[in-house]
């Protein structure tokens, strides 16, 4: 059973579950990532991999178990930027975030 955070400052609340994603940075070089979500809202996730500092202002989140259904989101933090190992970064999904949550 996922785990519930309380939304403690924040617009939605979180589930705390594991995912397969890829985080698609250039989709025409085929720059991508792949990491595991930590926790998971409406509006956005907080994922960790081995994810190198991303600058791009719009990136795509794959779920890769879920048929390959994806959103459009952006970096709000990162964490861990002194290894590429089990670096922690927090997305924002663009949009509309009712339908990420479907």
């Amino acid at each position: 059973m996922p785990i519930q955070f309380p939304p403690a400052r924040r617009r939605s609340s979180r589930i705390g579950v594991r995912i397969p994603i890829e985080l698609v940075v250039n989709p025409q070089t085929g720059e991508k990532y792949k990491a595991t979500t930590v926790d998971f809202s409406p509006l956005g996730a907080r994922i960790r991999g081995s994810i190198a500092p991303l600058s791009a202002d719009e990136l795509e989140f794959v779920a890769v178990e879920q048929s390959g259904q994806s959103w459009p989101c952006r970096v709000i933090w990162m964490a861990g930027a002194d290894s590429l190992e089990n670096r922690e970064v927090g997305l924002e999904f663009l949009g509309n975030p009712l339908s990420v949550a479907a």
